[in-house]
């Protein structure tokens, strides 16, 4: 009866070492990713915890900035505390990441063309302002 008590304790604490070395792994991994990102700064907790420039309407706020930190930047982000009528549009490209395609003119008409092909909302959208036997604008 002792040896299987013994064993089973045994069995234990090889679980409980197993799960400590797994956590372990599990955090230097962690930690690891952050060579991975360079200088940049982690703002937040981002997709899953992961430190990666994540940016979508489900999680909108990325866990890391968009670019590394330099001189520039740091001078660019004190005059940013200040009036942002000041900033000019060069430097605002420089702290900000750039609009994604889909805001861009040929963005939008890619959408547009893509409802048309879709015939999406045929009712009282843009499909029903589109005649598709002549293949032109109502």
């Amino acid at each position: 009866m002792s040896i299987i008590r013994r064993s089973e304790s045994i069995n234990v604490l090889l679980k409980q070492y197993r799960l400590r070395k797994f956590m372990q792994q599990i955090l230097v991994q962690s930690y690891h990713g952050r060579s991975l990102i360079g200088k940049r700064d982690v703002v937040g907790y981002g997709f899953n915890g992961s430190y990666t420039y994540y940016d979508t309407t489900d999680m909108p706020y990325p866990a890391i900035r968009f670019r590394e930190e330099t001189e520039e930047i740091t001078r660019l982000r004190e005059k940013e505390k200040n009036d942002w009528k000041q900033l000019t549009l060069e430097e605002k490209k420089k702290l900000f990441a750039p609009l994604p395609k889909s805001m861009t003119p040929e963005g939008k008409q890619e959408t547009r063309d893509m409802e048309i092909l879709y015939k999406s909302n045929p009712i009282f959208g843009l499909a029903s302002k589109f005649d598709y036997e002549k293949g032109d604008w109502k």
